[in-house]
């Protein structure tokens, strides 16, 4: 279970705690029979196994379970992106920038970015979350 670092601001207190990226969610490895992965959703706590029809397990591909193994530390802590700099040439992959391509102007305190996106003719200044999902090309 991959997690990140937040800052939690209460009652004028500032803690920094570990979230799950994935809240709610447990990813898991069935056999190649695929034979008692109905038993999972009679399992207290468990809401419902995702699948795309009522016999067909959705996957997560291989390589993006690795890729963020290969992010994470021994405390299982995603680690921030290292191969980001300012200049770089990105495309956005999720949330209201999606498939917009920019380039990296500042890297940000915390999980944010500050991209240089052009649209409109013009290029605009757009500070975006760079854990959302897995790499917004960023």
């Amino acid at each position: 279970m991959p997690l990140r670092r937040t800052t939690v601001r209460h009652a004028r207190q500032v803690r920094e705690t570990l979230k799950p990226i994935f809240p709610g969610y447990l990813f898991n490895r069935f056999g190649e029979s695929h034979s008692d992965w109905r038993k999972v959703n009679a399992t207290t706590g468990v809401s419902k196994l995702i699948s795309f029809a009522q016999n067909l397990l959705a996957p997560v591909p291989q390589e993006l379970i690795d890729s963020l193994r290969l992010r994470c530390d021994q405390k299982n802590i995603l680690l921030p992106l290292t191969d980001l700099a300012a200049g770089v040439r990105v495309k956005v992959l999720s949330g209201a920038f999606w498939e917009f391509n920019g380039q990296v102007e500042t890297l940000l305190q915390g999980d944010c970015t500050q991209l240089l996106l052009e649209f409109m003719g013009q290029t605009t200044r757009v500070d975006i979350s760079k854990i959302e999902p897995e790499r917004s090309e960023i």
